[in-house]
């Protein structure tokens, strides 16, 4: 490797983390976002109740206001919960493609230098070259293949958080029911 290709490897690299940086930077900030907007929501909800509790005149009002407050915060909770999954996952999506681009780089680089190291074998060796470019190949694809698993899972991680969520809404909805009756 000369001068040039490290000084323009470094280049790359500084790119690739001050792009990775900006996406962690950009989630932090939704986060703060999300949590404000939660705080002032929670804020508005928990004054409005107040108000409504200094003006209940007997119990069962009071229990019907109680079984009411339940869920909509149960629901809110469920909302805020996909809301910041869904800003890590995004986050997460942006740096696995950023990553992606640089392993397809490298794997292109490792296979020109592959190829170059093999052009200089002495001849003969053709039974060697094969078994090292078969190598080289199955590794590539038993990389792509854990990719592809991993994206699988991590689809099969967001179908089961959304469906804890939904449970979680429908239990907090039948015991408001059950403390409303």
């Amino acid at each position: 490797m000369n001068l040039d290709k490290i000084v323009a490897a470094h280049k790359a690299q500084l790119i690739v983390m001050h792009e990775m940086t900006s996406n962690a930077l950009a989630a932090v900030e939704k986060i703060a976002e999300l949590n404000l907007q939660a705080a002032k929501a929670s804020l508005e909800h928990h004054t409005g109740h107040a108000h409504e509790l200094l003006s209940v005149k007997d119990v069962k009002a009071l229990s019907r206001l109680q079984a009411k407050a339940l869920e909509p915060l149960a629901e809110k909770a469920a909302a805020y919960n996909r809301s910041l999954y869904e800003i890590v996952s995004d986050m997460n999506s942006e740096c696995a493609s950023i990553a992606q681009a640089q392993i397809g780089q490298a794997q292109k680089q490792f296979l020109e230098s592959v190829e170059t190291a093999l052009s200089h074998v002495p001849m003969g060796s053709e039974k060697l070259v094969d078994s090292v470019k078969t190598a080289v190949n199955d590794t590539t694809k038993a990389m792509e293949t854990l990719q592809e698993v991993v994206k699988t899972a991590s689809g099969q991680a967001q179908d089961k958080l959304n469906a804890v969520a939904e449970t979680a809404v429908k239990v907090a909805k039948s015991a408001a029911a059950g403390v409303g009756a």
